[in-house]
C-alpha cells in the first residue's frame, strides 16, 4: 500500500467518524437560547419539579391528529429532557393537545411511584408546570363545566393529582419560546407522518390468490 493510498483511507476514516458524531448531535434536542431560568422567571414559574411544553396539531374529529411534548425532569442536579410524540387516526384538536400532556404525565407518576417506593411510602408532593398555548385547555383545566368529551382524559389526569401530582397550567402565546416551536413542528410532522402510513396501508397488501377448480 503505497502512501497516497494510505492517506486517503485515514481521509475516509476521519470523515465516517464525523458523520456519526454529526448524526449523533443531531438526534438530541435543540438546546434552546433562552436560559431556563429566565424562562421560569418570565412565565412566573417558582417552584417546579417538572416542567411540560406540548402541542397537537389537527382539524376535524375525523382526521389524524398529531401530538408532541418535552418533558423537563428538574428533580435532580441538572433538567433531564425528554421528548413525546406521537399520531392517532381520529381526534379533534382538542384532544390531541390534552393526549400531548397525558403521556408525560402517565411517565411523571411513575417516577413519583418509584421514588415513594426507595422512600419507604413517604409522600412528597411534586409540582408540574405545564405550557400550553392553547387558551381552551388551559381554560378546561379550570373548568370542568366545558370538559364535555374530553371527559376521559381528565379523569386520568384527576388521577394523577391525587398522587401528590400538583399541576400548575400556564397559556403562553404560540412561538414565544424554542421548546413550543419545537413540539409545533414535532406534532405536525407526526401528523403528515401518520398520513402517509394509513395511505399506503389503503393499498391490498395480499394478491387475492387464484385457484383452479380442482382447489
Amino acid at each position: 500500500m503505497d502512501h497516497q493510498t494510505s492517506k486517503q483511507l485515514r481521509n475516509n476514516r476521519m470523515i465516517t467518524k464525523q458523520k456519526k458524531k454529526q448524526a449523533k448531535v443531531n438526534y438530541h434536542l435543540p438546546v434552546p437560547k433562552e436560559k431556563l431560568s429566565k424562562f421560569l422567571q418570565r412565565m412566573a414559574i417558582e417552584e417546579c419539579h417538572y416542567l411540560l411544553i406540548g402541542d397537537g396539531s389537527g382539524s376535524r374529529r375525523e382526521h389524524p391528529s398529531g401530538f408532541a411534548c418535552v418533558l423537563l425532569d428538574m428533580t435532580g442536579k441538572k433538567p433531564v429532557r425528554d421528548l413525546f410524540h406521537g399520531a392517532v387516526n381520529r381526534a379533534t384538536i382538542n384532544l390531541a393537545e390534552l393526549v400531548a400532556y397525558q403521556l408525560p404525565l402517565l411517565e411523571i407518576l411513575h417516577r413519583v411511584l418509584e421514588e415513594r417506593k426507595r422512600n419507604r411510602g413517604k409522600i412528597e408532593f411534586r409540582h408540574v408546570h405545564i405550557i400550553s398555548d392553547s387558551d381552551y385547555v388551559v381554560k378546561m383545566a379550570d373548568r370542568a363545566s366545558i370538559r364535555e368529551e374530553n371527559q376521559i382524559i381528565w379523569d386520568s389526569i384527576e388521577m394523577i393529582k391525587r398522587q401528590g401530582v400538583i399541576l400548575h397550567w400556564h397559556w403562553m402565546g404560540r412561538a414565544q419560546c424554542e421548546l413550543n416551536e419545537l413540539v409545533d413542528a414535532v406534532s405536525k410532522l407526526a401528523r403528515r407522518s401518520h398520513i402517509r402510513f394509513m395511505k399506503r396501508m389503503a393499498k391490498p397488501i395480499y394478491q387475492p390468490q387464484r385457484y383452479n377448480q380442482d382447489g
